[in-house]
């Protein structure tokens, strides 16, 4: 039981949604209605909602998700591997792949919050866990 497989994972769904975002554009521009002229600088017309929306959710997977991809590497480097921490690790994975199958489909911003706010909890339960293990 690695606490790699999950961080793996998390990699994966990043590159999945850089490759989704890549061919949205790509089929925005081919059906015109987006320009290239605007992805060259960001000005100059509007990113459809499709690409707008796919965009955001790439940047979001850089921003919560580099505390895990710390706290993976400390439980990795302390050898503080355990059942909880790897089923943690794997719990904040599933619900960042729910987040983003709301985020990037129905975008329903109710749900959408709650399994963030799910996958928030599981963060700092996964550094508590860390702290606790350390410090004791």
């Amino acid at each position: 039981m690695s606490i790699l497989y999950p961080v793996f994972a998390l990699v994966a769904l990043t590159a999945i949604t850089l490759f989704r975002l890549a061919f949205a554009r790509v089929r925005a521009i081919r059906e015109g209605r987006a320009s290239l002229r605007y992805f060259a600088t960001y000005q100059d017309g509007r990113e459809p909602d499709e690409t707008r929306v796919l965009a955001r959710h790439y940047d979001n997977l850089f921003q919560a998700p580099l505390l895990f991809y710390v706290a993976a590497l400390v439980i990795l480097i302390t050898h503080r591997e355990t059942a909880v921490t790897v089923g943690l690790a794997w719990a904040y994975v599933a619900l960042r792949v729910v987040h983003t199958a709301i985020h990037t489909t129905t975008n329903d911003v109710p749900w959408r919050f709650r399994v963030f706010a799910a996958s928030w909890l599981v963060l700092v339960l996964l550094w508590g866990v860390l702290a606790f293990a350390t410090l004791s």
